[in-house]
């Protein structure tokens, strides 16, 4: 079947932004609703040269999803519920549907996604695309420890099914390959069967970071989820203090309650203390966003807190999906943006480097905004960042007063991660360099990725901004 341009609709380029609002580009956006609408764009970008990028919910920080000069696929609307075995928890899925829909179709039958994350936009293909993690990635590893096939169509033409058994090579670099070999059309995971909504939480106020690490290693055995917010504007002894939140779902018997999986009373309200909308509250953030204000508000923040450990239940779309609480939280840093520096470091010198991190940031004059600790384990995966270590995710402002400084401090963090066998998150990623990533991820991985590119993608059509920039050098066909 060719595609005519007279047989084809082209879309208006439009305004496609990454999360952060720091990287966009005007492109035609195509939304395919089936596979014959995708074999189209397909083969009307082989004909007419264009190089393609997709899409899912918008929720990467980096360049990923944009592609100047090219076109986009929207693969959101791929996102139909193919079927559901409610006896073994196998979960059949259309790759675009969002993990809000995910999770509450699961939540409704006794269900829970193994992996989420913190976002209910993004959508399943695109989570798996990166492989991400969640807060319970020192048990459960990543979303991709949980799949167990799924179908993978070409820029070729061909469909492939992917598994651990099955194009085994494939399977281990289409997740976390950033979407660069085909669209993931369909996708079959295993849910995990729960017993409430309800999440045991407790949060305990640490008073840095050592102590935020050891609390980790003593608690993560009697968790499921365990992560800790960190001041990113504290020093001297107090560098690293904030809070950290582990939670248990309940057994069996420990809530009895006829509503106890009910979406309608457990989803967030619109509106904040029943009063204002939920949408508005980045409003009141807006004269914090900055030094003084940030650094004011992470004080009282952290003062709210007594020493003890305190215990309460929270339901588990609230506790997890925490960017839902203030949604557009984004929006107070405009006229600037955002960029994320997801740093991965093995366990043995986390408290080492993460120190240095965080002390370095702060000489510089350029503290993180936004600071979280996650605990990992290692996979197979290609390009995957996680290791036996922790991870340390650092937000910072970004404008045109402080870019150039900014871009000097993530590659110092980068030096001083490659120095210490730490690797970068490669999803939100905005500023490594193809040696860099040759260096940090290692010639087996890029070699792989170049003999699957050219087994899945002869053409090289699928080009991101993310891959001009850090494997186009690397992957010369």
């Amino acid at each position: 079947m060719s595609v005519r341009q007279s047989d084809f609709h082209f879309p208006i380029p439009e305004k496609v932004q990454d999360w952060g609002m720091a990287h966009h580009c005007y492109s035609p956006v195509f939304r395919p609703e089936t596979e014959k609408e995708i074999r189209k764009v397909f083969q009307f970008a082989s004909k007419q040269k264009f190089f393609l990028a997709f899409r899912g919910g918008g929720c990467s920080y980096g360049d990923s999803a944009i592609n100047n000069n090219g076109i986009i696929l929207d693969l959101s609307n791929l996102n139909k519920i193919i079927d559901f075995d409610p006896n073994t928890g196998i979960l059949n899925i259309q790759s675009g549907l969002s993990m809000q829909a995910l999770c509450e179709f699961s939540l409704e039958r006794g269900f829970w996604p193994p992996v989420v994350s913190s976002s209910t936009q993004a959508t399943f293909g695109g989570s798996l695309s990166m492989n991400i993690h969640g807060k319970n990635g020192f048990s459960m590893g990543t979303i991709g420890d949980h799949v167990l096939d799924f179908k993978l169509l070409c820029p070729s033409g061909n469909i492939y099914s992917c598994s651990r058994e099955e194009n085994s090579e494939l399977f281990h670099a289409v997740i976390g390959g950033m979407g660069l070999l085909g669209v993931i059309l369909e996708v079959r995971l295993k849910l995990k069967k729960i017993h409430s909504s309800e999440l045991e939480v407790k949060t305990k106020r640490t008073e840095n970071l050592e102590e935020t690490l050891d609390y980790f290693e003593r608690a993560e055995n009697a968790s499921d989820y365990l992560y800790a917010w960190v001041d990113g504007f504290s020093s001297g002894r107090s560098t690293g203090r904030g809070f950290v939140f582990r939670a248990r779902h309940l057994e069996e018997g420990e809530d009895t309650s006829p509503t106890r999986f009910s979406i309608k009373n457990h989803t967030l309200g619109e509106n904040f203390f029943g009063l204002i909308p939920r949408s508005l509250i980045w409003l009141f953030f807006l004269p914090f966003t900055n030094k003084p204000g940030k650094k004011a508000l992470n004080s009282f923040y952290y003062r709210t807190q007594g020493k003890e450990e305190k215990t309460h239940r929270e339901n588990c779309l609230s506790f997890l999906f925490t960017d839902e609480k203030l949604p557009n939280l984004k929006y107070s840093y405009k006229p600037g943006s955002i960029i994320q520096y997801h740093a991965f470091v093995p366990r043995q010198n986390s408290l080492k480097v993460m120190m240095q991190m965080l002390h370095l940031s702060r000489k510089r004059g350029l503290p993180p905004y936004e600071c979280k600790l996650e605990k990992h384990r290692p996979n197979k995966f290609l390009f995957s960042g996680s290791l036996d270590g922790y991870s340390l995710t650092m937000d910072f402002p970004l404008n045109e007063d402080n870019q150039a400084s900014l871009t000097q401090l993530t590659k110092d963090f980068t030096e001083l991660l490659l120095f210490n066998k730490g690797k970068v998150y490669l999803a939100e990623d905005t500023s490594l360099e193809s040696k860099t990533v040759r260096e940090m991820f290692g010639e087996e991985d890029i070699q792989t990725l170049k003999q699957l590119k050219n087994f899945c993608d002869p053409e090289n059509l699928i080009q991101s901004d993310l891959y001009r920039r850090i494997f186009s050098d690397l992957l010369k066909f």
